[in-house]
């Protein structure tokens, strides 16, 4: 049954009140309401206290309204269980890595992509973006003697290869920490390439090249290598941990757990602190660094956490915090153990049709923005989805490309 509830929380000493639909549903129903697109979480109202020693895990289910596009190879060579990137280029071109591969979407064709850099060193690449002028672009690390050297690559449609895109400056030739995650290039208003790693933010632009724009450890934080947004007045937007002195370990200082909001702006070069997100950490989980995400509303949100509503005027305020009602799809039952029905992170991968989408271990998530309704459309881990033109999403699991259409 649906049941709508009015809700009002407490957030310091400001009321914010709104609505949500929350849909329940009990065991044994293989879909919510009539919905056929939606996949059974693992708990409902609740899951047992005491678990037992023994433990099987739930099997993984495709869902409804999903095709698989492709069998890719079972050799070593050619085989993929999930990828960690993914995107749509011309809307025929599904590009995902590791390593980087091209689906053909039309011809149903596959080819892959060895990039090196200049002494034959593989380079791993991690994250892939598509700009609005339709350029593919990348990130990249090696890591040979002990050293892990990050680059920028662009793809040439001439030549039909991925380049690295020239540091002659050697910004990025340095020791780096930090971890690959999704989006962590973003694009600016004047076309501009901007990415984060290893506690830095950087701009790349082809008149004056890569620069370094903020290094985290100048400002006491490190920029976590999770996302970054830009938006329409050209502000950029990023998580950070707070460091405070202590332990050797990170330039004279150790790394907190706490992870914050920062807002940049290029041309006054001012950064803004905009705290947590009501609700960090989860429950049952520890102070796992959150992604940022901006939809066409212009709401900014923290993985499931919540938003970050602007005024009328578009600007932002700490008080205007929106907690999410938490969805059991993002409880997971696949893990055993201590991780049982624990809370996973869930990344904020796009929207299309009024509809969030959030990538997550225990699948594939869908927020209908109108209703508050929330749907497990697939019950595979996913790091990272694609979403064509008409709002299908795309992703590469367990050597099979899949397409999911909500559409008759």
């Amino acid at each position: 049954m649906s049941t709508k509830l009015g809700i009002s929380l407490l957030l310091g000493f400001a009321a914010i009140p709104f609505l949500l639909l929350i849909r329940t549903q009990s065991r044994g129903n293989a879909a919510l309401e009539g919905d056929e697109t939606c996949i059974e979480p693992p708990a409902t109202i609740g899951f047992p206290a005491y678990l037992p020693k023994s433990f099987s895990p739930t099997p993984i289910p495709l869902g409804n309204n999903w095709l698989v596009e492709m069998e890719i190879g079972n050799t070593s060579e050619q085989r993929i269980e999930e990828v960690r990137s993914i995107a749509i280029r011309n809307e025929t071109e599904l590009w995902f890595t590791d390593p980087v591969r091209r689906y053909d979407m039309q011809e149903h064709t596959l080819e892959t992509y060895r990039v090196q850099d200049g002494r034959g060193n593989e380079i791993d690449v991690f994250a892939l973006y598509v700009s609005s002028r339709n350029e593919l672009w990348a990130l990249g690390k090696t890591y040979v003697n002990s050293q892990t050297r990050l680059y920028l690559l662009s793809y040439s449609v001439e030549f039909d290869r991925m380049e690295i895109v020239p540091d002659e400056a050697g910004v990025l030739d340095q020791k780096w920490y930090g971890f690959a995650a999704q989006s962590l290039i973003a694009e600016g208003q004047n076309g501009e390439i901007w990415f984060v790693y290893g506690g830095y933010l950087f701009r790349y632009e082809q008149e004056t090249g890569i620069s370094l724009e903020i290094a985290g450890r100048d400002h006491d934080i490190n920029i976590s290598g999770r996302s970054i947004v830009v938006t329409d007045q050209n502000d950029i937007w990023f998580v950070a941990e707070i460091l405070v002195e202590g332990p050797e370990f990170f330039n004279g200082l150790y790394r907190k757990g706490q992870s914050v909001i920062f807002r940049f702006n290029p041309e006054s070069e001012t950064l803004q602190d905009f705290g947590s997100p009501p609700g960090y950490p989860r429950p049952r989980s520890s102070f796992h660094p959150f992604s940022l995400y901006m939809n066409s509303r212009g709401q900014l949100w923290a993985d499931d956490l919540g938003w970050l509503e602007p005024d009328s005027a578009g600007r932002y305020d700490v008080q205007d915090w929106f907690v999410a009602i938490k969805s059991p799809i993002f409880i997971s039952d696949r893990s055993g153990g201590a991780f049982q029905y624990s809370w996973v992170t869930p990344t904020i991968a796009g929207e299309s049709n009024g509809k969030m989408w959030f990538a997550s271990r225990t699948g594939i998530g869908e927020l209908d923005m109108e209703s508050g309704q929330w749907c497990l459309i697939a019950g595979f881990p996913v790091w990272d989805i694609a979403i064509d033109s008409v709002g299908g999403i795309w992703t590469v699991y367990n050597n099979r490309v899949l397409h999911f259409s909500d559409k008759d």
